[in-house]
C-alpha cells in the first residue's frame, strides 16, 4: 500500500496538468514605454560657433519633450537667438536644427541637420553649416554641449 499512494498522487498530478496546462491564461498587459533614452526635461550648456573668424561661446537653455523614440525641443541662447530641434533618442543622434535671429534689419531663420551623441546626462551635437539667406550670414562650426538639469 506504500507504493500505491505515490502512484495515485502521480496519476492525479498528471490529470491535473492535462486539464490545467492546456488552459489559456491571461497575461498582464503592458503599456509600451519610450524607446531609447529619456531626453525629456530641461538642459543647459554652451553653444560654440565661429563668426567673423572668431570663436564665440554662448550659454544655452533647451527644453525637450519626448514621445517614444523621438524628441523635440526649443532652445534659447543668451545672445538672443532661439530655435528648435527634432531628433531621435538613441545614443547616436541625428535630426533637424532650426534657428531664428532678430536683427536690426528684421529677422532671419535657417534650418540644417544635426548629428551627435546623447546619454541620460549629456547631449552633444554639431550642426551642419547653415545656408546664408538674403541679408543673413550664419555662423559656422556650430557645436552644442548640454547637460541635463
Amino acid at each position: 500500500m506504500g507504493m500505491w499512494r505515490p502512484r495515485v498522487l502521480a496519476t492525479w498530478l498528471a490529470a491535473a496538468c492535462v486539464s490545467g496546462c492546456g488552459a489559456t491564461s491571461t497575461a498582464p498587459t503592458q503599456t509600451p514605454g519610450p524607446t531609447g533614452l529619456d531626453l525629456s526635461g530641461q538642459w543647459s550648456g554652451t553653444w560654440q560657433y565661429v563668426t567673423a573668424s572668431l570663436m564665440v561661446t554662448e550659454t544655452v537653455v533647451l527644453t525637450v519633450t519626448q514621445s517614444h523614440s523621438s524628441a523635440t525641443g526649443t532652445w534659447t541662447a543668451e545672445g538672443g537667438a532661439v530655435g528648435s530641434i527634432s531628433l531621435g533618442t538613441g545614443a547616436t543622434i541625428s535630426g533637424t536644427f532650426v534657428i531664428w535671429v532678430t536683427t536690426f534689419g528684421g529677422s532671419c531663420s535657417a534650418a540644417s541637420t544635426l548629428t551627435g551623441t546623447a546619454s541620460a546626462t549629456d547631449l552633444r551635437f554639431s550642426v551642419q553649416d547653415l545656408t546664408p539667406t538674403s541679408g543673413c550670414q550664419w555662423s559656422t562650426h556650430n557645436q552644442f554641449v548640454l547637460h541635463h538639469n
